[in-house]
């Protein structure tokens, strides 16, 4: 990249208006939960797994577990069940 084309990234980075989430705590839980009830409701009750392939079920498991969610709560859990049938490809 040039030094003029770096000096107008710098510029623009710099001059940028700057983004402010105006959320509360509160907002962002009820956020966090309503994406955990919707995760739990798409997810195939026979064998645990969620729609997609069997990443989608690793990466929806993830995100209950990093939401929260306990290793033995009944969406993880069965989650976890389903991914251990299947080894990395």
């Amino acid at each position: 990249m040039s030094r003029l084309g770096l000096l107008l990234v710098v510029l623009v980075a710099t001059l940028a208006p700057r983004a402010q989430a105006n959320v509360t705590r509160e907002e962002v839980e009820r956020a966090i939960n309503r994406g955990v009830r919707y995760l739990k409701d798409h997810q195939q009750r026979a064998g645990g797994a969620w729609p997609g392939q069997n990443g989608t079920t690793a990466l929806v498991t993830l995100a209950l577990l990093t939401a929260g969610e306990r290793p033995d709560s009944p969406s993880v859990a069965q989650g976890l069940k389903f991914l251990e049938g299947y080894s990395p490809e």
